[in-house]
């Protein structure tokens, strides 16, 4: 064999060789089965991984795209999308800078540190050869490369002013529950994405979105609502709503880990509204939706002895027709059900708001706690009966009255909760019709005492109240 022939031979196999680690490189999804060797995808993971090379090379190419991703939790979304596409992105685009942004600094810099540990690795350098970091900056909220490319940590609560990126990722911009339907909160991660999120963009850069829906109004409602025509939009409900191209009406998304009867579990316990909201990504709105009149069960006689028995009040500051009802309520728990049995309203004063609780009190001896909202006339009526009433317990929720809600739906959804038969007891469609209003009822002082009873009643309720903190 002569020496141009060997020649030739070498120079195709280091052309085989550069086809195939090009190929390497622009091929997301092998780059994850390298990087973990546990890795097992499923349809919905190679779809992403498709969806976010077409991303990638539309930064690269300058076509500045917007694209958010919704998917239930426990999913792969954070492993796939800040911990190892940031890494893929700058070794395929070495002169990179990536911005990963979160609703926590601490989340962001887990990212990050997951992230740079992985070009870490001796696997990389076989599909990114000369993919380092750069020695003198690599901490957890900035890193760069050896070919300037950099990552920078962010959050809603951290600034990156000063700072641009090719690509500006958001993982999960509202921490939990109560911050999604706070509008508070809502609105101070809007406006950090407007003021300082979308000020940081290099001409041509690109925005990835990727959360677990929570609320109709969160960041992406928002832009969905202001701007629908510059973001693609693509939603894997955990239960298929319709036919679809990869799997059927009513078919999990990613069975191997959440199958039907895993999902239908975590639905009967979260409730409708949680699961609509995060599972389907399809979060309704908050107007009467949470409490349904025929989840409602009754009973015609109560038992003669209950588990346990409680009182809760809800005080107004004032008597007056204008101002909100003084409400007391008694509950019993007997096994997993709950009872109201019995109610008092009225718009009173300080004096008849006394004389309401001793008269409930002395009607209802064994209810031994009684927990009294801390606010409005509450504390004043503890100070004045303490040394009177025994039992008399403040509680502060420390939530707003929505998230409180989502404590108390699952139990009514699920038909535990029983009320007295509106026959006899004539205040219980008054109550119910309140309810059903919430929460843009007129009056909501009776949910405020029901949600005080299954808060300490239920067996998980004060967990599933800390949940939503």
């Amino acid at each position: 064999m002569t020496s141009s022939i060997q020649e030739k031979i070498k120079i195709l196999e280091l052309l085989n060789q550069i086809k195939k680690r090009k190929n390497e490189q622009d091929d997301f999804l092998n780059f994850c089965q390298k990087s973990f060797s546990d890795y097992i995808p499923g349809w919905v993971h190679v779809d992403i991984c498709r969806r976010l090379e077409k991303f990638a090379q539309d930064v690269i190419d300058k076509k500045s795209p917007r694209l958010m991703m919704f998917m239930p939790p426990r999913h792969g979304k954070s492993f796939h999308f800040s911990e190892r596409f940031p890494a893929w992105f700058l070794g395929k685009y070495p002169k990179g800078e990536y911005i990963s942004t979160s609703y926590g600094q601490t989340l962001s810099e887990e990212f990050s540190g997951k992230c740079r540990d992985l070009i870490k690795e001796d696997w990389i350098k076989e599909i990114f050869p000369k993919f380092d970091l750069k020695k003198d900056c690599k901490s957890l909220q900035k890193w760069k490369t050896t070919y300037g490319g950099s990552f920078i940590a962010g959050s809603v609560d951290s600034g990156i002013t000063g700072k641009g990126g090719h690509i500006i990722s958001i993982d999960d911009p509202h921490k939990n529950g109560q911050e999604a339907l706070s509008d508070t909160m809502r609105n101070k991660v809007i406006n950090w994405y407007k003021s300082t999120v979308y000020t940081r963009r290099y001409k041509g850069a690109g925005i990835l979105i990727i959360q677990t829906r929570w609320h109709e109004d969160d960041l992406s409602g928002y832009l969905l609502r202001t701007e629908p025509h510059k973001w693609q939009v693509v939603c894997y409900p955990a239960i298929a709503t319709e036919n679809e191209i990869n799997r059927k009406r009513g078919e999990a998304l990613f069975p191997e880990l959440y199958d039907l009867e895993a999902l239908q579990d975590i639905k009967e316990t979260i409730g409708d509204y949680n699961w609509n909201a995060q599972y389907q990504q399809d979060p309704l709105p908050a107007s009467g939706t949470l409490f349904k009149r025929e989840d409602w069960r009754y009973y015609d006689q109560p038992f003669t002895f209950y588990d346990r028995i409680i009182q809760t009040w809800d005080f107004s500051f004032k008597g007056s027709e204008d101002n909100d009802f003084t409400v007391g309520q008694v509950w019993g728990k007997k096994g997993v059900n709950l009872y109201l049995l019995d109610q008092v309203r009225g718009h009173w004063d300080f004096p008849q708001q006394i004389e309401q609780v001793k008269l409930l009190s002395n009607k209802y001896p064994l209810a031994h706690a009684k927990y009294i909202e801390d606010k409005a006339n509450g504390s004043a009526v503890i100070s004045m009966l303490k040394n009177k009433i025994s039992g008399l317990i403040p509680f502060n929720p420390k939530t707003e009255k929505f998230n409180r809600g989502l404590v108390v739906q699952p139990l009514q959804q699920a038909g535990n909760i029983y009320l007295p038969n509106p026959k006899l007891f004539p205040w219980v469609p008054e109550y119910v019709s309140e309810m059903s209003k919430f929460p843009k009822a007129k009056y909501d002082d009776q949910f405020d005492c029901t949600a005080l009873a299954v808060i300490q009643l239920s067996n998980d309720g004060l967990e599933r109240l800390k949940a939503l903190l």
